[in-house]
């Protein structure tokens, strides 16, 4: 039932807001009339560079649960991020604390537009800071959640003497907290590590995994590609979150190829369909140099966007390479045959020619030769001769049904998954009670 009502709705998806997403190097012109030939009109459909999706001027893109902080200020470095951490510590210590939260407003801006690294324990003693400010402008228990994320970047971290007295336990019991922290994960896109350094909250994440464990609070995330300039992201993470940092171009190539990973499939989807994603069957295309491919498809039923079976599309195009290699081999093979049939023909009439020359005298009246020993002979080269021609009028025929095999698997290489899925639904639609 549900096939037979999705079919009823397939003349409004054809129809449907579409958005094709293409790259700035094919133009929007090449893309327009590639899909112009396919589909014969583009009404409904607009089509989105992929410099749209993606800030050519971001090298990467922060995906998952967390929100990446954006730099709201002038870049600066670990010398002003340590004199205005300073300050804030100065501040405490005079029990200035209404100026201190204001000063330490300043560090936690500083912190997404640092271009600078900082060490491991220049992040502690920023963390260890914002646990003062906290004691004292929210009570322990904000305190507490401070002093584990300075001790979880620094599990060396000790009391000192000249903090304030008062703060110790809530410090000690931070102590004990920090062994139970709960985590979350930070994964990197292999452009990350590949083309460039991956820092966390000062500590370099190893290349070789392109993975590492966060944990609850605030974290920074720094990268800087060879040769380039630092870029940092301040996220606030939960207990299970999963954050992706994904490069532009590992991005960008993963949407255009239509393999991208479920982050940014989310991101994509958020700034391309969202002016469409309300109305039935609508669409978003990524278009390749030859063709125009299917990515999304938007259930008419559900109104939810399920992923193209991109693997199902490309065991179709393995069908199709197949096929048009047997079209070839066919009418490769059928002109070798239909050649050794007309050899095999020649030769026969050869023979045949011989062996009449041999039969009659000059005159063409009078056998010179006994005709029983030579019509077994004659009779050879006549069914050699019919062989020729059989084997040369099946050469052509399968030549001539080659052509046909290679041009449909030519066509199914060429398979899109907006082509694959309609014909797949009728068929089975039919057969549907």
């Amino acid at each position: 039932m549900r096939l037979a009502l999705l079919l009823l709705l397939l003349p409004s998806i054809a129809q449907a807001a579409t958005a094709i997403v293409y790259s700035p190097e094919q133009g929007e012109e090449a893309v327009r009339q590639a899909w112009m030939q396919q589909r014969g009109h583009d009404d409904g459909v607009r089509f989105v560079s992929v410099d749209a999706v993606f800030d050519p001027t971001a090298p990467a893109i922060v995906l998952g649960d967390a929100t990446a902080v954006p730099c709201e200020r002038e870049l600066g470095g670990v010398e002003e991020f340590g004199r205005l951490n300073d300050a804030v510590f100065d501040l405490v210590l005079d029990q200035d604390y209404l100026p201190a939260v204001g000063a330490l407003a300043k560090v936690e801006a500083l912190l997404p537009c640092l271009s600078e690294v900082p060490s491991a324990d220049v992040m502690a003693g920023f963390h260890f800071m914002r646990g003062l400010v906290a004691y004292y402008a929210s009570g322990p228990d904000a305190a507490t959640s401070r002093f584990e994320e300075a001790l979880l970047v620094s599990p060396f971290l000790q009391w000192d003497t000249t903090w304030p007295p008062v703060v110790k336990p809530t410090f000690d019991a931070a102590v004990a907290g920090a062994l139970q922290a709960k985590s979350a994960l930070l994964s990197l896109s292999p452009s990350m590590v590949e083309a460039g350094s991956f820092w966390l909250d000062g500590r370099s994440v190893d290349a070789r995994t392109r993975t590492s464990t966060l944990y609850e609070g605030t974290h920074v995330l720094q990268w800087r590609p060879e040769g380039g300039s630092v870029t940092s992201w301040v996220v606030e993470v939960d207990a299970g979150h999963f954050v992706t940092v994904v490069h532009r171009g590992d991005a960008v190539a993963s949407l255009l190829s239509g393999h991208a990973d479920p982050g940014v499939t989310a991101f994509a989807r958020a700034q391309v369909l969202a002016p469409v994603e309300q109305q039935a069957g609508a669409t978003l295309v990524v278009a390749e140099p030859w063709e125009v491919t299917l990515f999304h498809r938007q259930d008419p039923l559900s109104g939810r966007w399920e992923l193209a079976d991109l693997d199902a599309i490309e065991r179709w195009r393995q069908s199709g390479r197949r096929m048009r290699n047997t079209g070839i081999g066919m009418i490769l093979g059928g002109i070798g045959a239909a050649g050794i049939g007309i050899a095999t023909v020649a030769g026969g009439v050869e023979q045949a020619w011989e062996i009449e020359d041999d039969l009659f005298d000059e005159d063409g009246y009078g056998f010179l030769s006994d005709l029983t020993l030579l019509q077994p002979a004659y009779a050879r080269a006549q069914a050699q001769v019919r062989v020729g021609w059989t084997l040369s009028f099946v050469g052509a025929a399968v030549s001539l049904a080659g052509i046909p095999v290679g041009i449909v698997g030519e066509q199914r290489t060429r398979a899109t998954g907006l082509h694959q899925v309609r014909p797949t639904k009728r068929r089975k639609a039919k057969k549907a009670p």
